[in-house]
């Protein structure tokens, strides 16, 4: 199971990887319904002939806040690395610093919004096995519990 972290660690972590090699860097977003905002970053690495990829779910807060766990995840499948790669957007992530409260790192750059490829990524992942249902539910938990910590109340404001 993959080791599921805050937004900001997660993004220090990929800052990392891409500091050894900015290049072919894809990022896929999308919405699936009843759910979380969920980005995948995927990074080809051809010097040591391995894939990177990262899953973050994540909800907008507000236009300045963005609240996200994710992990880095192991052992995926071609079909899904491909597929990212072929519907994703080129990512330059890290081009633009902006000083934040907290010592968070603001990613930039632009990405693919498709709903119907990360629905598409998010079912095949589901098929490989009952680990990825299961680790789809620990995100969606986890940050339901953040957002609730962070943001009391925050889904009960229209009941």
């Amino acid at each position: 199971m993959p080791n599921i972290k805050d937004l900001k660690d997660i993004i220090k972590e990929m800052k990392e990887t891409y500091d050894k090699d900015p290049n072919d860097w894809k990022v896929l977003a999308g919405r699936t319904p009843n759910s979380y905002n969920d980005i995948f970053f995927c990074q080809l690495n051809k010097e040591e002939d391995k894939q990177n990829i990262w899953q973050v779910k994540a909800e907008k807060m507000s236009p300045f806040n963005i609240v996200g766990v994710g992990a880095k995840l192991k052992h995926i499948d071609d079909e899904i690395i491909n597929k990212i790669m072929q519907e994703g957007k080129p990512a330059y992530l890290f081009g633009l610093f902006v000083p934040q409260e907290k010592g968070i790192i603001a990613a930039t750059g632009p990405m693919d919004y498709s709903d119907k490829t990360i629905k598409d990524v998010k079912e095949k992942l589901g098929d490989i096995s009952d680990k990825n249902v299961l680790f789809e539910k620990l995100l969606k938990k986890r940050l339901k519990e953040l957002i609730d910590k962070e943001y009391p109340g925050r889904f009960d404001m229209y009941r």
